[in-house]
């Protein structure tokens, strides 16, 4: 989810989302950063102050390890789940 697209997820899907999870439907409620077009989390760092997902796929390999500092102790303090995207870094360094 891009940052100017977050306030739409929060108002227009998340109560959806909501309905679904406390019918049974789903268990989990999570949102996903673009690691490209967000490479300093600020999305993903609203979305955990927010405390509105119960878990969010954030980005973190060897190339960006910001998460390491930023992220992981606010998902800590809000009982947040992380799930870790690894991006495919094939063909994007040549030897």
């Amino acid at each position: 989810v891009r940052e100017c697209h977050y306030d739409y997820c929060v108002n227009e899907l998340l109560p959806e989302l909501v309905k679904l999870r406390d019918e049974g439907m789903i268990g989990h409620i999570a949102i996903t950063e673009g690691s490209r077009s967000d490479p300093t989390h600020a999305m993903l760092t609203r979305a955990i102050a927010d405390d509105l997902w119960d878990v969010v796929m954030l980005a973190f390999n060897a190339f960006n390890q910001s998460a390491r500092d930023t992220l992981l102790p606010s998902a800590i303090k809000h009982d947040v789940g992380v799930d870790v995207m690894c991006e495919n870094l094939r063909g994007r360094f040549k030897v």
